[in-house]
């Protein structure tokens, strides 16, 4: 029998085996898994750009069905983050740092939609079913047209993944990937996301059958009937100094109420929207103190117009026709875009000549000159440097225009001014008349002792929300401390509190009735003893009556001006840049009591007065009918919204001053300058002047607009605008553990709002 040695094998031969196994495995096994991390970062990439990409595509979305955007600049869009202060390099995290943050908020309003139509139980009917559902506490359906501001708003902000814990405790900031702001960990993440929110600012009551806050996600409402935490930052963070206090509970449900309505659109997981700054060379991140520096990863931003040309809208439409319509102007200057925040203005008055020779032509248009002083509409500052409204400056060319020059008119006090009711408590003194209390605003109004600057003065308003400078006024904002005769008391508006201006038509008589008056008080008060220049015939004078004056002229016309035809130039006229308003104040366009720049709005004026056609109504308040030509006829009147080429009086054979075409010239005794010229100047206000016809006793009423720009005045405005809003998103996703540097992509975009109320 033969015997077969059967053999093993040694352990040296195993190892071998074993070794070999290894490295073959390594050189297979490796690969493969670089190429599954690689594969994973690129989908991880890829994702990123999608989620990018697509949040854009939402938010825009959101814009252009939107109605508005909220002014999220300076502390209306700041977030407070909790971020972990500096650690001391073991792991352990000395504490929670609360910063804010601007740009990270953007509140979106959004058009009203469906009918708030109430059953007869009292809840809203919801319109798919059409039946009551007392859980809808707003109405639903399609946009209501016109498109109109609603009472939903939709919310973008960023926030923690889970601001509270289970047990209602502040939730921390927790990054367990990149070990930079704390040390990596196995941990559950609790990064900042994206959140957006569809939350209803009021909502309907059941209960009292009426709107109301919704007190859920709000507090009670202001003085301007706004939230008082519409723009509150810490409105989703529970802040340590709250726990342990009342305000806890309060906190605590309102962040869970805002998480029952928003939804996170970047990812709930392994998405960050903050990041570190970091020091390259030596890996760590950047610290001031013991408060890291952080980069938030989302910006809500107003696009930004820079020097952005305001185009004048149309200063005189059909019907407005007038002479020497070439000089004037726009009232209105409009911008592309509405929405405006951070607003600097800059108004470049067009050159323009005081007096002159009649035999030269007046050139409105020269260019611009360099260098010359322009006006300047920025931020008001305090002594702290800090904005506390927007004022008009005038700047010489020499000063900054942030922060230098002479306030000339307080655009904000103007404008709150004209927000109040005239019929509130707190309408008194210079609040009661918007244009003067704004000058007066402006360092109590010194500045009109100073010949240039009542030369430059072209005051403005700004439409903020419309896209507008708005350079005109109502002679209604013109006033002074003393009230109008009939003013009694705060919150009651009598008749004598219209401070509109009038002049008094005086007893309704021909020339020769009033020559022939043989009663001394008529006498004295009607009749024609003394010279055209007494105050009882001057029309710069309040008691000078529109009848009286032109019977003095008609009667003693020959003896004054021979070689004028009577007919021609004898008028019964108001001279509008002498009448005052009911409390004495002057017009701006007095001569020298007003503006030099001072014209009337085309088509702004009404004016009243006693009705000049025979029957019934004669002589009861109507409104007269403008005329671009002469005659004028009953119930009609003639007026000049700008100043007229006038004739060479030399050549008609008087003897006048050299300043005689100067606009701010006057003298009530030359029988030129107060007679012949106001009707070739802005102001004069002619009517019926026929021989026969007096105009019935009573008083004429004049209310108009008053604007101080030139045809060739430029407007340029810088501002950022919430009618386009920038969105930059960068999207930083953690693919996977085991490689701490997260993929990172940054998109940018815009929308529009194309339902922005204009």
């Amino acid at each position: 029998m033969t015997t077969r040695n059967r053999r093993g094998f040694t352990l040296i031969e195993l190892l071998v085996v074993i070794a070999l196994s290894a490295v073959i495995l390594t050189i297979i096994a490796v690969p493969l898994i670089q190429s599954f991390n690689i594969t994973r970062a690129a989908q991880g990439f890829s994702d990123a750009q999608n989620r990018g990409r697509a949040l854009i595509d939402r938010v825009t979305r959101d814009i252009n069905n939107s109605t508005g955007v909220r002014d999220n600049s300076g502390t209306r869009g700041q977030l407070c983050l909790v971020i972990p202060s500096d650690p001391d390099f073991n792991g352990i995290v000395d504490g929670q740092l609360e910063l804010l943050f601007g740009g990270l908020k953007l509140d979106i309003l959004m058009p009203a939609q469906g009918d708030p139509t109430v059953g007869p139980s009292g809840a809203l009917i919801d319109p798919d079913t059409g039946k009551e559902d007392p859980t809808l506490r707003a109405p639903k359906g399609q946009p209501v047209l016109p498109v109109g501001q609603g009472a939903r708003m939709v919310r973008y902000f960023v926030g923690l993944r889970s601001p509270l814990n289970a047990n209602g405790t502040p939730g921390v900031y927790t990054n367990p990937y990149d070990g930079f702001l704390m040390r990596r960990s196995g941990s559950q993440d609790n990064l900042y996301v994206l959140y957006r929110a569809d939350v209803d600012l009021r909502v309907w009551n059941t209960a009292t059958q009426s709107w109301i806050l919704n007190s859920d996600l709000f507090d009670d409402v202001d003085t301007n009937g706004q939230p008082d935490n519409l723009d509150d930052p810490y409105f989703f963070v529970l802040r340590a100094a709250e726990v342990g206090t009342p305000a806890e509970a309060v906190k605590r449900n309102r962040i869970n109420a805002w998480l029952k309505r928003s939804v996170v659109v970047t990812e709930i997981s392994r998405y960050d929207m903050i990041q570190p700054v970091v020091n390259r060379a030596t890996n760590r991140v950047e610290y001031d103190g013991v408060t890291p520096r952080i980069l938030p990863l989302i910006q809500f931003r107003p696009s930004r117009v820079a020097s952005e040309p305001a185009t004048g809208m149309v200063a005189l439409r059909s019907g407005e026709e007038t002479q020497n319509s070439p000089k004037i102007a726009s009232d209105v200057f409009s911008t592309e875009f509405g929405g405006w925040s951070n607003l600097l203005m800059r108004i470049f008055p067009s050159q323009y000549r005081v007096g002159g020779n009649p035999a030269t032509p007046w050139n409105p248009y020269q260019p611009w000159l360099q260098d010359s002083p322009y006006l300047v509409g920025r931020n008001i500052l305090d002594a702290g440097g800090n904005a506390v409204g927007f004022g008009l400056y005038y700047n010489d060319g020499t000063v900054p225009e942030a922060t230098g020059g002479d306030m000339l008119f307080d655009i904000s006090a103007y404008q709150q001014a004209q927000s109040i009711d005239r019929r509130s408590a707190s309408f008194t003194g210079m609040l009661r008349y918007p244009f003067t209390y704004a000058i007066m605003q402006a360092g109590g109004g010194t500045w009109q002792s100073n010949a240039t600057l009542r030369e430059a003065f072209i005051p403005v308003s700004v439409d903020e929300r419309r896209g507008r400078v708005n350079a005109s006024f109502e002679i209604t904002e013109v006033g002074g401390l003393t009230p109008p005769p009939g003013y009694v008391q705060p919150g009651v508006i009598p008749t004598g509190m219209d401070n509109r201006p009038w002049a008094a038509t005086g007893l309704a008589i021909t020339p020769t009735q009033a020559a022939n008056l043989t009663n001394p008080g008529q006498i004295n008060t009607d009749g024609m003893a003394g010279v055209w220049s007494d105050v009882g015939f001057n029309p710069s004078e309040p008691n000078s009556t529109i009848n009286r004056r032109f019977n003095k002229l008609w009667n003693d016309w020959n003896g004054i001006a021979p070689g004028l035809p009577r007919e021609r130039y004898a008028k019964r006229f108001v001279d509008l840049r002498f009448v005052r308003n009911l409390d004495g104040t002057a017009s701006p366009l007095h001569p020298t009591e007003g503006f030099p720049r001072a014209r009337i709005v085309p088509g702004s004026e009404i004016v009243m007065g006693p009705d000049q056609n025979p029957g019934t109504n004669y002589g009861q308040l109507v409104r007269y009918t403008r005329v671009a030509q002469r005659p004028v006829g009953p119930n009609q009147y003639y007026l000049n919204y700008v100043h007229q080429r006038e004739p060479d009086w030399v050549a008609l054979g008087f003897t006048v001053p050299a300043n005689i075409y100067d606009p701010v010239a006057y003298n009530a005794t030359d029988f030129v300058s107060a007679i012949l010229q106001p009707q070739f100047r802005t102001g004069y206000l002619e009517f019926n002047s026929r021989f026969g016809e007096p105009i019935p006793q009573g008083n004429i009423w004049v209310s108009y607009r008053f604007q101080m720009t030139e045809p060739n005045d430029a407007v340029a405005v810088d501002y950022d605008t919430r009618q386009v809003l920038q969105i930059n998103v960068t999207i930083r996703n953690y693919p996977q553990t085991n490689q701490p540097n997260p993929q990172t992509v940054t998109i940018t975009g815009s929308g529009t709002v194309r339902n922005f109320i204009r």
